[in-house]
C-alpha cells in the first residue's frame, strides 16, 4: 500500500495521497541536517516546496527538536528520528496515513501526542489512519474497526472491542493449553503450579463486574516449603495491571506447605468493566515487599471475560477503554 514492495498476488486500488511512517530513519539522508531532511523527506512524500515552507513552523513545533534543528541527523537518537520523521508525515495532509509500529521508539509523552495527532486526522479532518501495532491500548484510544492478521491472512475485522477480544484470546489459549507444562515460566523451580482454575458465584459460571470470583491454584513441592507467598495480578487485555494481590496481605495460610495441595483466593466484588482480562501468578520464598526469591512465575496462566450487566445503576456499563474499574457510588442534591 505504500509502493515500496509490489503485491505477492492481486493488486492494491488507492484513491488520494498515501503518507507512509514505516520505519525509523525512512527517507533521511544521516549527513544533511534537520532542516533539509524535513525539506528531502516532505517532497519524498509528495510536498511541494511551498506547501513544506507553509508547514514548516508547525513541523518543527510538532516535533520539539528546533535546537537541533541545524545538527546533521546522524546524530540524532531514535527518538529524535520519530519525532520528525512523524510531524513530517502527519502534517503532509494526506488522505490515508500508514502508520506500523514505529511509536514504540518514542518516549510515552510524545506518542500520547502522536496518538492525538491521529485522531485528530481521522475525526476532525475526515481522513484515514492505517495504524498497524500490537499495543492495544493505542489500537482501542484511536481506531473503530480493526483487522486481525495471522501469517499474512485476514482472520477477521470489525469492531475494534470485538477484534482486540479474540486477538487476545487466541493468544491467551495458546499459552494456556497446559500450565503444567509451560516453557515460558520463571524461577528456581522448587515449587510449581499445576493448574489454575476461575469459578463465579453465578450458576452458570458467567462473570460480571460486580461478581465474586474464586482462583483456584494447584501446585507441588519438591521439598518442604515455608514462608512461600502467593501473588496474582489481574491484568487488562491492553497490559495494564488493575489490581495486584498476595496471601500477605490476609495470610490464613500455613507457614509450612503440604508438598502438593490447593491453595484459593477468593476476590470480590471485582469492580471492573466489560472486557478481556487475564491472570499473572507467582510464587515467592519470602514476601513481595522485601524482594524475596522467585519460586515460579507464569505470565497470562489464565484468562476470563467480564460481560455486560445493569450493576451500580447502569443500564449498560461503560466500554473499558473509558475506564477499567467500576466504583459503587450514589448521586444526590445537596440543598
Amino acid at each position: 500500500m505504500s509502493r515500496i514492495t509490489e503485491p505477492t498476488t492481486g493488486r492494491i486500488k488507492i484513491k488520494g495521497r498515501v503518507a507512509s511512517l514505516l520505519e525509523v530513519g525512512t527517507g533521511f539522508h544521516p549527513e544533511l541536517t534537520g532542516r533539509e531532511n524535513i525539506f528531502l523527506n516532505g517532497s519524498i512524500l509528495g510536498m511541494s516546496r511551498a506547501e513544506i515552507k507553509a508547514k514548516f513552523d508547525e513541523i518543527v513545533d510538532f516535533a520539539e527538536v528546533e535546537k537541533f534543528l541545524d545538527t546533521p541527523v546522524k546524530f540524532y537518537s531514535s527518538g529524535m528520528y520519530v519525532r520528525l520523521a512523524f510531524a513530517v508525515a502527519a502534517h503532509l495532509e494526506p488522505e490515508i496515513l500508514i502508520v506500523d509500529e514505529v511509536l514504540a521508539v518514542g518516549d510515552a509523552a510524545f506518542q500520547k501526542k502522536c496518538l492525538g495527532k491521529m485522531g485528530d486526522v481521522a475525526e476532525q479532518e475526515g481522513r484515514t489512519v492505517l495504524f498497524v501495532s500490537h499495543q492495544m491500548a493505542a489500537v482501542s484510544s484511536l481506531c473503530s474497526q480493526a483487522c486481525l492478521l495471522n501469517q499474512g491472512q485476514l482472520i477477521n475485522h470489525g469492531q475494534v472491542e470485538k477484534i482486540i477480544n479474540q486477538y487476545i484470546e487466541s493468544t491467551i489459549l495458546l499459552q494456556n493449553s497446559s500450565i503444567e507444562n509451560r516453557k515460558d515460566r520463571s524461577g528456581d523451580g522448587s515449587s510449581r503450579f499445576t493448574y489454575v482454575k476461575i469459578k463465579s458465584n453465578n450458576f452458570n459460571n458467567v462473570i460480571y463486574g460486580d461478581d465474586h470470583i474464586d482462583i483456584f491454584l494447584g501446585y507441588q513441592c519438591k521439598t518442604t516449603t515455608k514462608n512461600i507467598t502467593f501473588a496474582i495480578g489481574i491484568f487488562d487485555y491492553s497490559n495494564v495491571e488493575i489490581y495486584f494481590i498476595d496471601s500477605n496481605s490476609n495470610n490464613k495460610l500455613p507457614k509450612q506447605l503440604p508438598l502438593e495441595g490447593e491453595i484459593k483466593c477468593s476476590i470480590g466484588p471485582l469492580n471492573i468493566s466489560p472486557g478481556q482480562c487475564y491472570l499473572n501468578i507467582a510464587m515467592i520464598n519470602g514476601g513481595v515487599a522485601v524482594g524475596g526469591n522467585m519460586v515460579d512465575y507464569i505470565q497470562n496462566a489464565i484468562s476470563f471475560t467480564v460481560e455486560d450487566k445493569n450493576c451500580y445503576g447502569y443500564q449498560k456499563l461503560p466500554p473499558r477503554n473509558w475506564s477499567m474499574c467500576l466504583i459503587p457510588h450514589e448521586w444526590s442534591i445537596n440543598n
